[in-house]
């Protein structure tokens, strides 16, 4: 999961809100075991949303973007407790 947002939609709650809504579907409706989102390792704000999101810490991976980024997950149970 991750998003790109205008400079000018920063700081609105738009990726929060959406996140909530691709976490919902992902775990309600397409039963997925786990959530990952990826951010640049300087994207601070980036890493405020997935903390606040529940999500943890999972280390770094170079998978995409052929950079090496921060990557977070959520765990479908961690999920159902924190709603």
């Amino acid at each position: 999961m991750g998003w790109h947002l205008k400079q000018t939609a920063w700081g609105q709650g738009y990726a929060t809100e959406a996140a909530r809504a691709v976490l919902e579907y992902g775990f309600d409706r397409l039963k997925l075991p786990v959530v990952y989102s990826i951010m640049h390792p300087e994207d601070i704000s980036s890493a405020r949303v997935v903390k606040r999101l529940g999500m943890n810490w999972a280390g770094h991976t170079n998978q995409h973007y052929k950079t090496e980024l921060e990557m977070y997950q959520l765990e479908a149970h961690a999920w159902r407790q924190s709603v």
